[in-house]
């Protein structure tokens, strides 16, 4: 399959775009295994609006000895998250975040089911892409 980008007139394979971030993703759990305080990000805006899984994601870090705080956001900016104490982050808002900004924050940001596979509730194996749902 072949995505084409019609605004800088390029074209690439899908495996290929798919690898590169694969490669990424490995890369953020990687550098957040040693991580002891996460901060959750959690998006104020109408559709990404899931405390309830910050909620969660903050009992799991707790269970597993580590620290956790929610950060409620309007706007998620590498700008607004720097100077913060915390060794990574996840983001409970826009997947996009994640996986299109990485390269933008100081800390590994990571995806829920990421953050899973850090604590050791979700094998690497299992991995799946964080979505928001609409119902």
């Amino acid at each position: 399959m072949i995505i084409a980008d019609p605004e800088r007139g390029t074209a690439r394979s899908l495996a290929e775009v798919k690898d590169r971030i694969l490669r990424q993703r490995h890369a953020a759990i990687s550098r957040a295994q040693d991580a002891q305080a996460f901060g959750i990000i959690v998006s104020k805006k109408i559709g990404q609006l899931r405390m309830e899984l910050g909620q969660d994601m903050k009992a799991m870090a707790e269970k597993h000895g580590r620290k956790a705080s929610i950060f409620l956001m309007d706007l998620v900016s590498p700008d607004y998250l720097a100077g913060y104490r915390v060794d990574a982050w996840v983001n409970t808002a826009c997947p996009r975040i994640a996986i299109e900004d990485i390269l933008q924050y100081k800390q590994p940001i990571l995806t829920p089911p990421e953050f899973e596979i850090v604590l050791g509730e979700r094998d690497w194996k299992d991995y799946a892409l964080d979505e928001i749902r609409a119902y």
